[in-house]
């Protein structure tokens, strides 16, 4: 619209811009980077706006989730562990307005290890993490920016200066 870099209308409908390939390709360290606006977004069941898929496309390493609860935005992380359970973070609430989310994952360095983590942060300060993650066998190859169509939601997510980069 000329002011954001990218609308997505929130609804049913998966609407994603997508990475993969190059550098990303079998990755195991990944920051991923956004300004998000909420702009009013109503949806009562959770969905992604941003995730980390396996070389195929067939496995979600990293969700990052909003809600709506009391009219409040609120965001989380899932990671994937090995066994393909889920574990998640705590939610944490964000106002109507653009705020700068990045967040940053790592899968476990090897067999036994269990110190695969993520983390967030909201305008540069700490949202949440969770470390201690039984990761080893994932690694990243697609990386996905945008609205997971869920029903019980209406109006615009806004993204802008959307970013990859490898974990130092």
């Amino acid at each position: 619209n000329g002011t954001y870099g990218v609308e997505f209308t929130c609804g049913t409908t998966t609407e994603i811009g997508t990475f993969s390939g190059g550098a990303l390709d079998s990755d195991v360290a990944i920051t991923w980077e956004a300004w998000i606006d909420p702009n009013a977004l109503s949806s009562v069941n959770e969905t992604n706006i941003g995730s980390l898929q396996n070389n195929a496309g067939t496995l979600t390493n990293l969700r990052i989730r909003i809600v709506t609860v009391s009219g409040e935005q609120r965001v989380r992380l899932l990671i994937t562990r090995d066994d393909a359970t889920l574990a998640g973070t705590s939610y944490v609430a964000i106002t109507d307005a653009y705020h700068q989310l990045r967040v940053t994952w790592h899968s476990a360095t090897g067999v036994g290890a269990n110190d695969g983590y993520a983390y967030y942060f909201i305008d540069g300060a700490f949202g949440a993490g969770i470390t201690g993650q039984d990761n080893d066998t994932l690694v990243t190859g697609i990386a996905n920016f945008g609205w997971t169509g869920v029903a019980s939601s209406s109006g615009t997510l806004y993204m802008d200066d959307c970013r990859i980069a490898d974990v130092v």
